[in-house]
């Protein structure tokens, strides 16, 4: 009786390894799903400026004709000229994380017709960093984030800035 008893434990204890292996099998194999578009952020600028800059309306440009990739933040109110704009002006491969040196990345904070002209980049000379993480779904959505804090220019000073990771979002209904 004891030895059947033993030979029903050493089942279920292989079916267990079984279920467990199976289910950690499907969870890697589970894609990525893209998250939702994301909400409004507000940017805090400090240092040789002090600004508070909503952006509330993501556009970009994805590598159909062109083989690099751009994403802007803008606001649609028009409380400010600021745009956010992130560019791989190296080869864009899809999803992947791509950086400064390896990537020709820049991240620059400027404004457009109607403010003062104030521009602001990520600059490796100065000892900056940036890095973008890019996912990518078979329906055209690019999704990821772009990580910098601090950006600096010539005539305007040095700024950093909060978030330090601010959301990407490409789509459809946002893409030039």
């Amino acid at each position: 009786m004891s030895i059947i008893l033993f030979s029903l434990f050493a089942c279920g204890d292989d079916a267990k390894t079984n279920d467990s292996a199976g289910s950690d099998d499907s969870a890697a194999q589970e894609e990525v799903l893209p998250p939702t578009e994301p909400d409004a952020f507000t940017l805090s600028v400090t240092g040789d400026h002090t600004l508070s800059l909503v952006f509330d309306t993501p556009t970009c440009q994805i590598p159909d004709a062109a083989p690099n990739f751009n994403a802007f933040w803008r606001t649609s109110s028009g409380a400010h000229t600021f745009v956010l704009r992130v560019m791989i002006r190296g080869e864009y491969d899809g999803a992947g994380t791509y950086t400064l040196t390896e990537n020709a990345l820049t991240v620059t904070l400027q404004e457009e017709a109607g403010g003062e002209g104030r521009y602001f980049s990520v600059n490796v000379d100065e000892g900056h960093d940036a890095s973008v993480e890019l996912n990518t779904e078979a329906d055209n959505i690019v999704w990821g984030s772009l990580t910098a804090s601090q950006l600096s220019s010539i005539n305007d000073g040095n700024i950093t800035i909060s978030p330090t990771e601010i959301p990407l979002w490409c789509d459809s209904n946002n893409t030039n």
